[in-house]
């Protein structure tokens, strides 16, 4: 049995994932169903089927697809890099370009409402959250031990950049200069 197409286009995984994320920012987990996704998409719900046994398990592709981007920018701003402030400075410039430039992948991987929900995400999270705390512990421990600490209040001050930002709808290029003199701010502020 094959995909139907949408329109012009056929029916595949990416392009389900891309409207589902949609749909669960705008809509929230709860009030998006296998039938209005396909709605939406205009296709069957049955097509839907074809590439995902149910919709917890398209919300799952959804959100481990975006961690795994997260961890590979991560990844690459690291990359053959020597640990310390210019490198955290990047660090933390990325995590708010990448929240900033995929408001929705930001919201569904950090904002979701769901305690349901939140068991599917954890494993990610936390592997990114760990990933996180590691490089940045790495770039303080060249001028103090308290690394892990302040890593985690870092992330929690990024966080709420991040949201407070998304949720007055601006994009990375409107606060880019905030963004790095907050970046600034933080790294004062664990010295």
């Amino acid at each position: 049995m094959a995909p139907r197409p949408v329109g012009s286009k056929e029916l595949n995984r990416e392009h389900i994932l891309q409207a589902a994320r949609t749909q669960f920012v705008e809509h929230g987990y709860r009030n998006v169903t296998m039938r209005s996704l396909a709605s939406y998409l205009g296709c069957s719900h049955g097509a839907l089927y074809y590439h995902f046994k149910d919709k917890a398990e398209l919300y799952f592709q959804v959100v481990e697809q975006d961690f795994n981007r997260l961890l590979e920018l991560l990844d690459h701003t690291v990359e053959r890099k020597e640990p310390g402030i210019p490198l955290l400075r990047e660090v933390l410039t990325g995590y708010i370009r990448f929240g900033l430039e995929r408001p929705q992948s930001y919201e569904v991987m950090f904002m979701s409402e769901s305690c349901e929900l939140e068991k599917y995400a954890e494993p990610d999270l936390k592997r990114c959250y760990i990933h996180f705390v590691e490089t940045v512990q790495q770039c303080l421990n060249r001028y103090n031990k308290q690394g892990k600490q302040q890593a985690s209040m870092l992330f929690l001050g990024l966080h709420g950049f991040v949201s407070r930002h998304i949720s007055l709808g601006h994009d990375y290029s409107r606060i880019e200069k905030e963004a790095a003199a907050y970046c600034d701010f933080l790294i004062r502020g664990v010295m």
